[in-house]
């Protein structure tokens, strides 16, 4: 197993900032509607053109995961030996997908068939959480008869690799320079708690507390751009466990959001945030430093239909967004592309 001091050669933030543009951004949006046999879809992970990786239902409300290219269409991905794919994570601008299936965890693209992300000796259950532009995929994997998590990073050339770690991880993100996102389970008589923690390179792991208590925990990362800024998830003192949106910047380091009930969910490279509000002002929102919180369905461009209900549950480096839309007459996975220059 490789020490996570030891995964990555070093690398300069370039910047570390995010949401240093002003103006809120204005979205033109498409409207998907599910192919036959489904009735209901939604969008799940998107890459920079616009593909997008989708859940649907129909009327048995069993889930199919479907990939949806722009130039294609829906994808229905084949699963070798007739078995059917159970969660996507992520897709590349290299229409790259990685996700579980009956037959284990994957990488599948149209122009390259199917990959297998099998386990290490000792290990099983190996669960994809993101994948990058290289084709880098992370996320969290089980020792043979343990519930424990701990990280991995897959490459085709080398294989799944176990990142050590004296404690529980998983990690949920991984940039386009080879950072990686993830949470560590701390257990210590000074700190316990889950905490986000953020890798740079051979000598970097920087734990990044929480937005009410740099040195606290109670913080879990959800994804992390190509400058380093990471959204993430923070317990509140007070709140019971409550948890609400947070990002941190290496500039900046954890900071709130500005509003209780909320969730974040993807970060552009812009430093915008998608997310979900699930209080007073409930439905989907993008954040940003400059602009705060702005409802999705107010940040439509004039020839976009007037959306009845949208929310974004991911967003690419380049601002491409994609969840779910209802329009009149019409619902389904939403595509939003960022008009306005920022």
């Amino acid at each position: 197993m490789l020490p996570l001091h030891n995964l990555l050669a070093p690398v300069l933030l370039a910047c570390a900032t995010a949401g240093v543009f002003a103006a809120a951004p204005s979205y033109d949006t498409v409207i998907i509607s599910p192919p036959a046999p489904y009735n209901w879809i939604q969008g799940t992970k998107v890459n920079n053109h616009g593909d997008f990786a989708a859940v649907a239902t129909g009327d048995d409300g069993v889930n199919a995961y479907l990939v949806y290219y722009v130039d294609v269409g829906f994808v229905s991905l084949p699963v070798p030996r007739g078995g059917h794919v159970t969660g996507l994570s992520g897709i590349n601008d290299s229409q790259q997908v990685t996700g579980t299936s009956t037959e284990g965890a994957f990488v599948w693209a149209p122009s390259e068939g199917w990959t297998t992300i099998s386990p290490p000796g000792g290990f099983e259950a190996v669960v994809p959480a993101a994948i990058n532009r290289h084709g880098v995929v992370v996320g969290s994997i089980t020792q043979v008869g343990s519930l424990l998590k701990q990280s991995f990073y897959w490459t085709k050339s080398g294989g799944t690799r176990i990142v050590a770690n004296a404690n529980p991880s998983w990690l949920v993100g991984v940039n386009n320079r080879g950072d990686f996102a993830g949470t560590v389970v701390l257990d210590n008589p000074f700190r316990t708690g889950s905490e986000a923690v953020y890798a740079t390179g051979q000598s970097s792991r920087t734990l990044l507390g929480n937005a009410q208590d740099p040195k606290g925990t109670g913080s879990s990362a959800i994804d992390l751009n190509d400058y380093g800024a990471v959204a993430a998830a923070c317990t509140t003192f007070g709140s019971g466990g409550a948890t609400q949106a947070c990002w941190w910047t290496k500039n900046s380091g954890m900071r709130l959001l500005g509003r209780p009930n909320t969730e974040a969910y993807a970060i552009s490279n812009k430093g915008d945030i998608v997310g979900f509000d699930r209080g007073l002002n409930f439905g989907g929102f993008v954040w940003g430093a400059d602009y705060g919180f702005v409802s999705i369905v107010d940040a439509l461009s004039p020839t976009s239909p007037v959306l009845s209900e949208a929310y974004a549950l991911d967003i690419s480096e380049k601002g491409v967004a994609t969840g779910y839309g209802a329009s009149e007459g019409i619902s389904g996975a939403l595509v939003l592309r960022p008009v306005m220059q920022r």
